[in-house]
């Protein structure tokens, strides 16, 4: 619970002006925690827990600065996946090393850990907005919905990608339930069904602030999602972006290494040649070649080991053994769950 307070009071910064509203959240949480006699020290390392529901104290939010708050303590977990994720990349893509990609490294455990914790408040916070029709105007409920499943989406997006094979936890999961490996393939089909629930919710607000997670960049991880099995489908997703946005930045973190950005307008431009060079249609993106495509990559930023996946030139171009295109599970989670099956060859 302190864990979690500590998050709120971090990520409220942005809401300032309402500073007697949010320390009423604040000193509500706190009562919470003082009523659940909820004093244990939650260690900070690579071992601790994924954040769980009995953490998360809201069951219902009284208001749309709660809210806000509840989503901007989902990017702090998000962030923080993402720079243990690229920390992972650059082990492929930059240093070779392959041998420290085992299921001890820690790396790899805090990115598993913080993934989860995201997954968890995302669901958490898509009850709790369901259960707040009575406090809530249905408009304020249905816009924030969409902003969580869309992230729900993008995190399980990158897990797939990564992982391949992982538990689902649903909005709906006990958190004390023991959940199977899913294949990838159940997996992605997850991912997608977030990703359009959010696209359908998304499409009718204005949502431009792009420290938000807004219908243009889901409409992108989408597209990328989609690539994997659908390329026709992809290029009619990145294809309709680039009919509705011109903006340059579509999505970006602000992490503790500093903003990493996600999605650009150019990101759009290289999903729409990918998969018209898939299609056959060749010279309408000026891809005739997948070496031009590769060419067009910028090695270093996000989503060109997604890229690499998606067109099965991941071992290629890194040199990693086949089996390393999924990385593993950590150990801790396999000792702790023994539904959970190791990704083949660790």
């Amino acid at each position: 619970m302190k864990k979690l307070v500590l998050l709120l009071l971090s990520c409220c910064i942005v809401f300032s002006s309402c500073e007697e509203l949010l320390n009423e959240i604040i000193d509500n949480i706190a009562q919470d925690e003082v009523n659940n006699e909820e004093n244990t020290e939650n260690e900070d390392d690579e071992n601790s827990d994924p954040i769980t529901d009995e953490e998360l104290s809201i069951d219902r939010f009284k208001s749309e600065l709660e809210v806000m708050a509840a989503i901007s303590s989902i990017y702090v977990s998000l962030c923080e996946y993402i720079e243990n994720q690229n920390e992972l990349e650059k082990l492929y893509l930059i240093d070779k090393n392959f041998a420290a990609i085992t299921p001890k490294n820690t790396t790899n455990a805090k990115a598993w850990n913080a993934a989860y914790s995201t997954i968890v408040k995302a669901n958490y916070c898509i009850r709790s907005l369901e259960n707040s029709s009575e406090l809530l105007e249905q408009e304020v409920i249905e816009k924030y919905i969409g902003i969580t499943y869309a992230l729900i989406g993008f995190t399980y997006k990158n897990m797939c990608e990564h992982w391949g094979n992982i538990p689902i936890i649903t909005p709906y999961s006990s958190a004390t339930e023991m959940l199977p490996t899913a294949n990838e393939e159940e997996v992605r089909m997850y991912t997608n069904e977030a990703l359009e629930r959010s696209l359908n919710i998304l499409e009718g607000y204005e949502i431009s602030d792009f420290r938000r997670i807004s219908h243009a960049s889901t409409l992108l991880a989408a597209a990328e999602i989609k690539g994997y099995h659908d390329y026709n489908q992809a290029y009619e997703f990145s294809k309709r972006f680039s009919e509705l946005y011109q903006e340059d930045l579509v999505f970006e973190l602000e992490a503790t290494s500093g903003k990493i950005v996600i999605y650009t307008a150019k990101h759009a431009e290289l999903f729409r040649g990918e998969f018209a060079y898939h299609l056959g249609r060749w010279e309408e993106e000026g891809v005739t070649d997948i070496k031009i495509l590769l060419d067009k990559w910028d090695p270093s930023s996000y989503g060109y080991w997604s890229m690499l996946k998606r067109n099965k030139k991941l071992s290629e171009v890194t040199g990693c053994p086949e089996h390393m295109q999924h990385l593993p599970i950590p150990q801790y989670e396999l000792d702790r769950n023994y539904n959970i099956i190791q990704n083949p060859g660790y």
